[in-house]
């Protein structure tokens, strides 16, 4: 008797470099190939890789070999004709538009749901007038036209609805797959850091790219003025274009002893097993996984109350602290607070069950092919 054939997903990103959006993706695809569906990573570019080692076997990696998202319609197209998957989840504004786009011109019945990671309209400002219009007109364009439209939180839904006219009958909200057993499995694995000897002062962490929306430098001031009372380190771990600027600020402040910088780290979860306390003091979110990575280390954690995410993984504040964007002066208090409290009890599967692989795929598979 012939086994019936799962539908193919393929999922799209332009790389597979080492942020979240990224992580998540190969989570899914490992996922999905686990429940027996073909699965393909369609990347814009294979350079940069971080996770390449992570894609198992199963999992078809297809490089498109574009120097720029953008320029990648011909060659998605290409691929859409002749692989016909059933879906195509693409995540990113630049490739949730070029997905809607090519599928429209290739002619194929593939659906084309889109997942939006961020706040758009944060990250609108910082682009030229002429960069902003275009994206946001493509952005309006083609959410709408898409399958389906996944919010990673409900603040991130709301936004896409009220600012880019994205009808709420297209939009869903599923929490992100973070948590899984490799997540677990890593956390206890040894940490090649002096900082984390026997008899060594406390390390406050954080982890991710060194970018104006991660807002390190109101993290840099709280840490200077907790320092002042309490011996203990800070420790930034990620890459980015505000390296350069953090470390000035880190030596103007004389903290070049306390704060270190060592860069991407593969196993970041072995980290927080072994902080004292976890911050994010981002300026905005959508639902930034290394809060919840922390939680399931048993790392308590401080964070900024911005849009969005933050508040929905702490539940208002019950599972960890939250101040307001940009304000050093309350940040330093909350990790001071947090300090003498030492580590609480970790926080059990109730808590953070949502953002489980096994729970984050059984809703993904029901939006995309329901």
């Amino acid at each position: 008797m012939k086994t019936r054939q799962l539908p193919k997903i393929s999922l799209f990103i332009a790389d597979l470099g080492g942020g979240g959006a990224e992580r998540v993706f190969v989570n899914l695809a490992k996922a999905f190939s686990d429940c027996g569906y073909p699965v393909d990573i369609v990347v814009g570019t294979i350079r940069g890789a971080a996770y390449l080692k992570d894609i198992p076997p199963q999992v078809r990696l297809v490089d498109l070999e574009i120097s720029r998202i953008a320029l990648g319609g011909p060659k998605l197209i290409k691929y859409l004709r002749r692989e016909r998957p059933a879906i195509i989840l693409a995540t990113g504004d630049h490739s949730n538009c070029l997905a809607v786009l090519a599928q429209r011109f290739s002619g194929v019945d593939t659906r084309v749901a889109i997942r939006e990671s961020n706040m758009v309209a944060f990250h609108l400002p910082r682009l030229s007038w002429i960069k902003r219009s275009v994206l946001a007109c493509f952005i309006r364009y083609c959410y709408p036209r898409s399958y389906r439209v996944i919010g990673v939180s409900r603040g991130v839904a709301r936004e896409l609805n009220m600012s880019f006219g994205v009808p709420e009958e297209k939009l869903r909200v599923i929490y992100s797959p973070i948590i899984s057993e490799e997540l677990l499995e890593k956390a206890v694995e040894p940490v090649d850091h002096d900082w984390f000897k026997e008899g060594q002062p406390p390390v406050i962490l954080t982890v991710g790219r060194l970018t104006v929306a991660k807002n390190h430098e109101t993290l840099i001031r709280a840490f200077a003025c907790v320092r002042k009372k309490t011996n203990v380190r800070l420790l930034i771990l990620g890459e980015g274009e505000k390296k350069a600027e953090l470390e000035a600020l880190i030596s103007r402040l004389g903290l070049a002893a306390d704060v270190s910088l060592p860069g991407f780290q593969e196993n970041p979860f072995a980290f927080m097993a072994r902080a004292r306390l976890f911050v994010l003091s981002s300026a905005s979110e959508g639902l930034p996984g290394v809060l919840i990575q922390a939680l399931a280390c048993g790392c308590p954690v401080v964070s900024t109350d911005c849009p969005s995410g933050p508040r929905e993984i702490l539940q208002d504040g019950r599972l960890g602290r939250l101040v307001p964007v940009g304000d050093d002066t309350e940040m330093a208090e909350a990790i001071s607070e947090s300090l003498d409290v030492g580590k609480p009890t970790p926080c059990g599967l109730g808590d953070l069950g949502p953002f489980t692989v096994e729970n984050s795929t059984r809703k993904y598979l029901e939006v995309l092919l329901g």
